[in-house]
């Protein structure tokens, strides 16, 4: 069972933001990189990571850690280190050249899942086993919804 709660609460955490997005759009969508440039003259993160992406991510997390039974801590943790890890995903991805929202798979789904499972195996007792079951189920159903995002348009492509 903690795995699925695990689970949700990742799903939770990335498909907030997508959720939001979708109906904010195109309000508020100012970048957390505040569209810095790095020393390699690449955006820092890109127009894709947002103050509302990260709010809605922590505020959806929140939201599910309730319904699970969980505290807002918890929840807030998960969404944050969800969408952290996935700002280390877009900082790697310019470093190595890729534009904003072109798909990597795997560099797009492991950090993501990865932060967040790490700091909820403490509090929910994982074993490695547990965790390495987390993130590899959360990049199989990253990977098996995508087309239904993009038929959906919560995203625009494949990343």
């Amino acid at each position: 069972m903690q795995i699925i709660e695990a689970l949700a609460l990742l799903v939770a955490a990335n498909a907030s933001p997508l959720l939001v997005a979708k109906l904010l759009d195109p309000h508020f969508r100012t970048p957390i990189d505040a569209k810095l440039i790095f020393r390699d003259g690449k955006p820092l993160l890109g127009q894709s990571k947002t103050w509302r992406g990260l709010i809605a991510a922590i505020l959806g997390t929140t939201l599910m850690a309730f319904v699970l039974g969980y505290t807002w801590w918890i929840g807030s943790l998960v969404g944050a280190l969800a969408m952290l890890g996935d700002s280390c995903s877009s900082f790697t991805k310019r470093r190595l050249g890729y534009v904003c929202s072109h798909p990597v798979y795997g560099l797009d789904e492991i950090p993501e899942a990865l932060f967040p499972t790490l700091a909820l195996s403490f509090y929910l007792e994982l074993n490695v086993l547990q965790l390495i079951i987390i993130v590899a189920l959360f990049v199989t159903l990253s990977f098996c919804m995508m087309p239904l995002l993009l038929f959906l348009g919560l995203k625009k492509t494949s990343d």
